[in-house]
């Protein structure tokens, strides 16, 4: 009885390992050619993702550049505005005398 307890529980735990693999598992190691391929691969990928940080930083630096023209311009018609306003008070203050 014991035995074939042993025996049926043997054989359900190691059916998983028996089990035929999906075509995607593999079954070795890879070979050279799988291996050169993943490398150029891998390489290509980061050549791009080098490409794409540097895109990334020109948009950085074109929206930086951009910010700091705007602010420029924001300051000077605050400039502007003030100076006009001062021109403003000092003629009326010249009429009044």
């Amino acid at each position: 009885m014991k035995t074939l307890l042993l025996a049926l529980l043997v054989s359900v735990l190691s059916f998983p390992a028996l089990a035929e693999k999906p075509e995607w598992a593999g079954n070795a190691k890879p070979t050279a050619q799988q291996k050169q391929e993943h490398t150029s691969a891998m390489k290509a990928k980061g050549d791009q993702a080098k490409e794409s940080a540097g895109r990334d930083e020109m948009k950085d630096k074109t929206r930086d550049e951009n910010q700091e023209k705007s602010e420029k311009k924001e300051k000077k018609e605050k400039k502007e505005k003030k100076e006009k306003k001062e021109k403003k008070e000092k003629s009326e203050n010249s009429d009044e005398e």
